[in-house]
């Protein structure tokens, strides 16, 4: 006992000297000292090897997983999550502090659902710096972490709670020599914009991560969204450098890649490179020579873009860039669009970009096809919500070529365009101007993804003759010319057409009105209406581009001139009229001969007071009339032919014809055409393919004609004259058989003709008697004088 109050004695006398060194004074240390140092220091070192001793038992002995239920429970007393600790925890304290935490899961706060879990962590921090408040980490490791973070309809999130103020972390000095994170993902839902964004696989190393000292970062993982259809690998490398008590965090010489699929772009490979500087402390981040470039797929289109942005700034919650350019290419088969987008200067505050310039240059080249444009004007994007473009005040121009224009065609239009992402449309109001023609209207395209398209166009007039090449219309008069409708394929469009003028194939119409529709490969114009020729139009088309393509049209037109509806025409002249004409048509085929040789329908023509060029009928008539009933064989089986001559015509009060189409055949039409002098009726057919038409008619004089009206056509009252029509359609020829007419009058024109053959034969027979009894005498005479003479010369 004496030895231990010795060496206390003496150890307090040691601390005591010690301690007077700073100028404290305190009594009697000195003679504890003087007397009992052996003592204390032998104390002082059996204190100094026991702690350690101590220390080193403590560690030996302590295990972490004995305190497991008492971190359980301070987790689910201090958050209200349950904490689960499946692994064994290892915590070693020599040479580092260092701690492996095992599978590790926390739920949401007040839920059972997972929160976050970790498959594994190791750290390791040094001990001396950890006195000095300076977080010193050998190299932490994160394997399989998981987190699922939501941000609720009423704006706060769950993972408020768990959130570190920087204010407690300021005045820690971090210094982590490597960070290796693998396996690892983290879903974001937000349900106040109701979107999901995860990142999976997620993997990055860095090297030094300390204040002022620049170090490597690399990192991949998979970006999934459903707003944006995204599925994407992303690689990202960069030089980053940060100074905590500045506020500032750099990446420098960032370089990236992404492949994957984003928003209706698939076999996407995006490179991407900059530099972006942010100062916390001063609330801005520089980005510059952004460069973004790579290659892909929209649809069957092969893509290349590249965006620049030398220089893009954020200071007092405003964003500013300058020269921002887009360079992009769309590519399939020979077809190629090129756009080219500059904006010398741009502005985003208020989540409200604003450019004051726009110009984009944009070109579409195809086999024969080409479409040039400029547009500009300024421009604005709204991202309060999902992205609204706006374009106000925009100009374009614009110039074409096609095998089926005449010529370059340009056009002028000014208008505004408005794009809604969350709604998915783009709407544009118009005004343009093509040569003398004024266009007005509105242009929609719904549905980013089906693409839908709508129009509503008003034009003063539309001369399509003036621009559709004359060659190409040709084309279509070839039995082998294809009909290429893969243009209403996978397209869907609904629209209004509206011309106060209206022109195409030479036919004029006025107040054109069109409903056009294209969806699931058919194309329709329907309902259709227009005023034409002094009457009405209505009717429908509807093409087929499904299978073997197939066409049908049907057209009622009312009340028309029919001389007016021919005048611009090959047909000019040949006929006239007013009154009805119905089309009801279908045909199907890859080319012009196979739609024509499988034309089915028929059309139909009723028309008043007007007249049919080729023949005066009244004059045929007359002309032949003394033929009728001519029974001789010199003139059997004959009539009187002409050749159609459209100088000549016949008047008529009322025409009616029918053409029937049977898998391409014309047969069975029927034609009807009177007059108060007569009736023309009759059916007979038409070949498509040569134009040859064969008709069989019989002209009729009406039974009441009198000779005060009619003439010396009234002698032929109830005669029935054949007509056989036939030949090209344009020229055909005529043949009036006189011989096989029919009707009573026949009969008593046969009766005086055969009396009149008779009389004349009288005449004839007593002529002849009268010369022969003349010839007689005068022989008589003759045979005297001989005698007399003979009988003188004896």
């Amino acid at each position: 006992m004496n030895a231990i109050k010795y060496a206390l004695i003496g150890l307090i006398g040691i601390i005591g000297v010690v301690v007077s060194i700073f100028g404290i004074r305190i009594p009697f240390t000195e003679s504890f000292a003087k007397d009992h140092w052996r003592a204390g220091v032998a104390a002082l070192l059996l204190i100094i090897l026991f702690i350690p001793a101590a220390f080193g038992l403590f560690i030996f002995l302590f295990d972490a997983n004995k305190f497991k239920s008492e971190i359980v429970h301070y987790v689910k007393e201090h958050t209200q999550r349950d904490l689960v600790l499946q692994g064994d925890i290892k915590v070693t304290f020599f040479p580092k502090l260092g701690l492996d935490s095992g599978n590790v899961s926390l739920s949401q706060r007040n839920s059972a659902k997972e929160f976050a879990s970790i498959s594994n962590a190791r750290l390791y921090i040094a001990w001396l710096p950890l006195f000095h408040r300076q977080l010193v980490f050998d190299h932490v490791e994160i394997d399989g972490a998981r987190a699922n973070l939501i941000r609720f309809k009423d704006g706060t999130t769950n993972f408020d709670d768990l959130l570190i103020r920087d204010e407690s972390l300021s005045p820690m000095t971090f210094d982590i020599d490597s960070v290796h994170i693998s396996n690892s993902s983290l879903n974001w839902q937000d349900d106040v914009r109701w979107k999901r964004v995860a990142l999976q696989n997620l993997q990055i190393e860095t090297g030094r991560l300390a204040d002022t000292v620049p170090s490597q970062l690399t990192a991949s993982f998979n970006l999934n969204s459903e707003m944006l259809y995204s599925d994407t690998g992303i690689e990202l490398k960069s030089r980053v450098f940060f100074d905590r008590k500045a506020g500032r965090y750099e990446f420098a010489d960032m370089e990236g890649r992404l492949s994957g699929t984003v928003a209706g772009f698939s076999n996407l490979d995006l490179n991407f490179k900059g530099n972006v500087d942010s100062r916390l402390g001063q609330v801005s981040l520089l980005a510059e020579n952004v460069v973004i470039s790579g290659t892909g797929n929209y649809g069957q289109r092969n893509f290349e873009a590249k965006l620049e942005v030398p220089k893009l700034q954020f200071s007092k919650d405003v964003w500013s860039g300058s020269q921002a350019g887009v360079d992009v290419t769309l590519s399939q088969f020979d077809e190629k669009w090129t756009t080219v987008v500059k904006v010398p200067a741009v502005e985003f505050a208020n989540r409200v970009l604003n450019a004051a310039e726009f110009n984009a240059d944009f070109g579409f080249n195809g086999e024969g096809r080409s479409l040039q444009g400029k547009l500009s004007g300024p421009v604005s994007m709204d991202f309060t919500d999902m992205p609204k473009l706006q374009l106000s005040g925009m100009a374009l121009d614009l110039s074409a070529k096609h095998p089926m224009l005449s010529g370059e065609l340009s056009a002028k239009a000014t208008g505004n365009l408005n794009a809604d992402f969350s709604e998915q449309f783009i709407n544009l109001d118009l005004k343009a101007k093509i040569d003398d023609s004024d266009v007005t209207g509105k242009l929609a395209f719904k549905d980013f993804s089906h693409h839908e398209y709508v129009f509503d166009i008003n034009a003063n007039k539309l001369d399509l003759d003036r621009y559709i090449s004359a060659d190409w219309i040709k084309r279509y008069r070839e039995d082998a010319m294809q009909l290429d409708l893969g243009g209403f394929k996978n397209l869907t469009l609904n629209g209004h057409l509206y011309a106060n003028e209206f022109k195409v194939a030479k036919l004029k119409a006025t107040k054109l009105a069109a409903d056009i529709r294209i969806g699931q490969s058919v194309f329709s114009i329907q309902p259709m209406t227009a005023k034409f020729y002094g009457g009405s139009l209505t009717g429908s088309l509807n093409v087929t581009a499904q299978g073997i393509p197939q066409i049908v049209v049907k057209q009622n037109l009312k009340g028309i001139q029919m001389d007016a509806l021919l005048a611009d025409t090959a047909s000019a002249g040949k006929l006239s009229g007013k009154g009805d004409v119905v089309l009801d048509l279908g045909a199907e085929g890859g080319t012009v001969g196979a739609l024509r040789n499988s034309l089915n329908g028929h059309a139909s023509i009723a028309l008043a007071r007007g007249s049919l060029a080729g023949i005066n009928l009244r004059n045929a008539l007359l002309e032949g009339k003394d033929e009728i009933g001519f029974q001789t064989k010199a003139h059997a089986n004959t009539g009187k032919f002409m050749e159609a001559k459209f100088s000549e015509k016949t008047g008529f009060t009322e025409l009616k014809a029918v053409i029937n189409f049977k898998d391409g055949i014309s047969h069975g039409n029927s034609f009807e055409m009177k007059s108060p002098l007569f009736r023309v009726a009759g059916e007979g057919g038409l070949m498509l393919d040569t134009g040859n038409i064969d008709y069989q008619l019989a002209a009729t004089v009406s039974s009441v004609l009198n000779r005060r009206s009619a003439g010396k056509l009234a002698e032929l009252r109830g005669v029935t004259v054949p007509i056989h029509v036939s030949g090209i359609y344009a020229t055909p020829g005529i043949n009036l058989d006189f011989i096989a007419a029919s009707g009573d009058a026949v009969t008593k024109l046969v009766a005086a003709k055969a009396a009149a053959e008779q009389e004349a034969a009288k005449v004839e027979e007593k002529q002849a008697g009268e010369l022969a009894a003349t010839a007689k005498s005068t022989k008589g005479k003759a045979s005297t004088k001989k005698q007399a003479g003979n009988t003188s010369k004896k």
